[in-house]
């Protein structure tokens, strides 16, 4: 979650964020149980984004030319654990890992164009992951309301695949799932909406919810439950 319209910059060119809330979302990509967790929301940004950290890793814009913004970024891949649900039972943990990757973004007006890759790094076997975002932003109340909608989609490699969506035959033994093996591709394609709030100078609020279609060889997987997958939130920043 990014609170991004709580307030201006510093006059020194930093600016700090920091906040969280609560999401309510599937246990796992592909499950059909939902859970409420919390999170944090911290981010940082230094000359309009030339250096970032926050939800998105840390990155350095490279390039920036005529709306075109592209550099670097480090992040974090997620992992899961079988006890998240009782469907991932005998299929094993998988661990988190560091990425490293790209990030690239034309600016067109209230229309922006966003795309990442990102290679796991510290546990490679999670494979490579990446997505490509539609947005558009339009202010309902200038300067306090701004409502702000996205069309996504997502792809993988094939390794990255069959770490969170392939039954191995020893883990097919044990979870009395069918072994499956996928391959790499479109992973899904979703929706996102969210409503940024300025409270006040410095205090901002968002509200957001999305759904996501899984697709191909990913929705197909006997560990999937619901192709289908939701979520809706609830944040809170301070800017500094």
């Amino acid at each position: 979650m990014q609170l991004e319209q709580a307030g201006g910059g510093r006059a020194d060119g930093w600016s700090v964020m920091l906040g969280g809330g609560g999401v309510l979302r599937p246990k796992y990509d592909g499950a059909d149980a939902y859970a409420l967790r919390a999170f944090p929301a911290i981010s940082v940004s230094y000359d309009k984004g030339l250096f970032f950290a926050g939800p998105a890793g840390i990155g350095v814009t490279a390039l920036d030319w005529h709306g075109l913004r592209a550099g670097p970024v480090l992040g974090f891949q997620y992992g899961r654990k079988e006890d998240d649900d009782i469907h991932l039972k005998g299929l094993g943990d998988i661990q988190p890992s560091l990425t490293a990757g790209l990030f690239a973004s034309y600016a067109m007006g209230a229309f922006s164009l966003r795309g990442t890759v990102r290679q796991a790094l510290t546990h490679q076997a999670n494979g490579l992951y990446g997505n490509v975002s539609l947005n558009w932003a339009h202010p309902l109340i200038p300067g306090r309301l701004l409502f702000t909608a996205s069309v996504q989609t997502a792809f993988a490699s094939g390794s990255y695949d069959r770490t969170y969506f392939g039954v191995s035959p020893e883990q097919s033994l044990q979870s009395g799932l069918p072994a499956y093996t996928p391959g790499g591709g479109i992973k899904d394609v979703g929706f996102n909406a969210s409503l940024d709030y300025r409270l006040s100078r410095h205090w901002g609020l968002r509200g957001f919810a999305g759904v996501t279609q899984l697709l191909g060889d990913d929705g197909n997987s006997p560990v999937v439950l619901n192709k289908t997958q939701g979520l809706v939130g609830l944040g809170v920043g301070y800017r500094f």
